[in-house]
């Protein structure tokens, strides 16, 4: 449980931290290829949206099993 847990929070801390990095992300005003520094961004939010949903499925899973645990 605390296994889980803990890699909830990493997770989601990276995933906060990904999408700040892509919120900030400047391109230069003399960018050769704009496709490229798109890329980059796409790639900071896709890594950022599989952290959030490892996240959600941890917090999933412990909500999980807390109500079974605290059923019987």
């Amino acid at each position: 449980m605390v296994v889980i847990g803990f890699m909830g929070v990493v997770s989601q801390a990276l995933a906060a931290w990904w999408w700040f990095q892509a919120s900030c992300y400047e391109v230069p005003e003399d960018v050769q290829d704009l496709t490229s520094e798109l890329r980059a961004i796409v790639r900071l939010n896709a890594r950022a949206a599989i952290a959030q949903s490892l996240a959600a499925t941890s917090a999933v899973i412990l909500w999980l099993t807390g109500a079974y645990a605290y059923q019987g």
